[in-house]
Parts: C-alpha cells; structure tokens; sequence
C-alpha cells in the first residue's frame, strides 16, 4: 500500500472549502483517526520506515529532500483569508455536504 503524506492537510479547515479535495482533506483533519493522537516523532519514525519499505534507503532520501519548510507567514495569511471562519463553520459544511452526498 502507498501513502500519500502531505502535512498541509492538517491545516485545510482553515482553508476556503470550494473544492471537493480541500472539503475532504478538511473532514479527515477535523475527525481525525489514530495518527492525529499520535505524537508527531511517532508519525515521521513510522512514515520513514514507510518511505524506507517502498522506496528504498536512497530513494527516501531523495524523496525527503525534495521538501522545503517554504517562506512567508502562512498562519497570518489563512487568517487574513478566513477571518469569519469557525471550526464550527467547517464542521457544519462537512455536516452538510455528506447528507448531500449519501445514497
């Protein structure tokens, strides 16, 4: 099985919700699973050893490198974007949105 790692969907509830992978990412950051209780060494020891396993030593090496830790204040510009943006918002759009989509 491969994993895709992308830490930024931590942050989507603060994130507009106009499309259908933020609203997604978003609900499985606000309801959360086993690695969200999870101290964050144990999440990067176990992805390494994923990254390791799929890749090979060399091969997570280089794909670890490829990462940034980027510029910019991001957490002042989601703020200025989301100013009137609640968690209980996104909760109750995440609420809506699985209604209108069940069977």
């Amino acid at each position: 099985m491969r994993i895709y790692l992308d830490n930024c969907c931590l942050n989507r509830p603060f994130d507009l919700q106009n499309q259908d992978v933020i609203i997604m990412e978003s609900e499985a950051a606000v309801i959360g699973g086993n690695s969200m209780n999870a101290d964050l060494s144990t999440i990067r020891e176990k992805g390494l050893k994923v990254l390791k396993k799929e890749l090979d030593p060399a091969g997570m090496v280089y794909f670890v490198r490829q990462f940034s830790s980027g510029s910019g204040n991001y957490t002042e510009e989601r703020r200025s974007l989301q100013k009137a943006v609640s968690i209980k918002d996104i909760a109750n759009r995440i609420k809506k949105r699985r209604i209108a989509i069940s069977p």
